[in-house]
């Protein structure tokens, strides 16, 4: 192949590609900004909601206490955030030990502080699972399918709704168990905000961790203790799992992370996929909507709950279906792959590269620098090589004068 039809080829492939990089960054930069609109929206909504509760639900007897015992959330948050960072640094060590030898340089370290995190994490879920267990093996509404053996109301269960007006007693470990969970909500929001590296999926992340603090603030300040538990207990076991199959996916031990493969969908699809659709959010629909009849002003509060379960299910019917995926991505290629593409604010380039006989094939080029200088030097690239191979084809066009045909002999 000649120069000068090298030259043409680079020339006719370098518009593609500029083409494809502004779509792509038109497409995020859209994307992005729909996503801040539903934030924003979701926030706005609960602030209603908040609103609503205050004039309908502060009225009745024992939520003014519930309301005073919100700060002991506060101290709680400050609290695992400061054994987040204790843990951080004692689990990178043992990150170095146990992490696959391949991953080398930068890569390694992210490894490292991804394995410190996922530590931590899989140590809180493995005390809250084991106080909410021993908090609620007792509990008169855990359906029969959670019990573990005989108890003392295992042929009568009580129903999830009460009353909305029946505002029962609790012991004072239930209030500490909701209060502990709500301080990990908000220590979450707040790693997830100020010191988690941007990924693709920021903006989802964010209404995530506001719905789950939404959703356990006003189970609690209102009368739906009950539900609450049980949404806290069927999501506290499941991800014992997924956080232990996130600390074992780097490291030497295939087989282990198969086995604990195993556990992820077993767990989550018992967990998630049938006891909380069929006993729990189809209870809400059920004996919650009559239970608020008689009382027009609780039911913004129930119908922003009910939205956000059902939401909360259909986000774990997608999440199952993506462990499936990435399962069968590890046995097709033998890599694991990570759904959470880090990208530092940038979006993924999809670019048609030319061939050696002129065709395109689509390959993903991402930019996933620190800094926005080395974003803006790579389109710099782009533009700059388009602009060249453009001026190179169109002097290749161009009929040669006599001289220049000389020099060319």
């Amino acid at each position: 192949m000649s120069a000068i039809q090298q030259q043409r080829k680079e020339a006719a492939a370098a518009p593609a590609a500029a083409v494809a990089v502004a779509t792509a960054k038109a497409r995020e930069y859209h994307g992005d900004r729909t996503r801040r609109v539903l934030v924003f929206c979701f926030i706005a909504w609960a602030i209603y909601i908040v609103w609503d509760v205050r004039l309908h639900v502060f009225k009745y007897p024992h939520v003014q206490a519930r309301v005073l015992r919100l700060w002991w959330s506060l101290a709680l948050c400050a609290a695992l955030c400061l054994a987040r960072a204790v843990v951080f640094r004692l689990a990178r060590p043992l990150g170095q030990l146990v992490i696959k030898a391949k991953y080398v340089g930068a890569e390694r370290e992210e490894k490292k502080d991804k394995f410190a995190t996922v530590i931590f994490k899989l140590i809180y879920f493995c005390f809250a699972s084991y106080a909410g267990i021993n908090l609620m093996r007792t509990a008169p509404w855990l359906p029969p399918v959670l019990r573990l053996g005989e108890g003392p109301f295992a042929d009568t269960v009580e129903p999830v709704w009460v009353g909305v007006l029946d505002y029962e007693e609790h012991d004072t470990s239930m209030h500490i168990y909701y209060m502990v969970a709500l301080g990990y909500a908000l220590h979450a929001l707040v790693y997830h905000v100020l010191w988690t590296k941007r990924r693709n999926d920021f903006w989802e992340m964010c209404i995530h961790h506001f719905a789950a603090i939404f959703l356990i603030l006003f189970s609690y300040v209102g009368p739906y203790i009950r539900v609450g538990t049980l949404v806290l207990l069927v999501h506290d076991i499941p991800d014992i799992v997924s956080y232990l199959i996130k600390a074992v996916v780097d490291t030497k031990w295939t087989w282990l992370s198969v086995a604990v493969w195993g556990l992820l969908v077993t767990s989550w699809g018992f967990a998630r996929l049938y006891v909380f659709p069929l006993y729990i959010i189809a209870d809400c629909y059920t004996g919650g909507h009559q239970a608020i009849q008689g009382h027009p002003g609780l039911a913004p509060l129930y119908f922003f709950m009910v939205t956000l379960l059902s939401t909360l299910q259909v986000l774990h019917m997608w999440w199952y279906s993506m462990f499936i995926w990435m399962f069968a991505s590890y046995v097709y290629s033998g890599k694991t792959v990570d759904t959470q593409q880090r990208t530092d604010g940038k979006e993924t380039w999809i670019i048609e590269e030319p061939d050696e006989d002129g065709s395109g094939s689509s390959s993903s080029s991402s930019s996933s620098s620190s800094s926005s200088s080395s974003s803006s030097r790579k389109d710099g690239k782009v533009a700059a090589k388009a602009v060249a191979a453009t001026a190179a084809a169109g002097a290749a066009r161009r009929p040669r004068t006599r001289s220049q045909k000389s020099k060319a002999f």
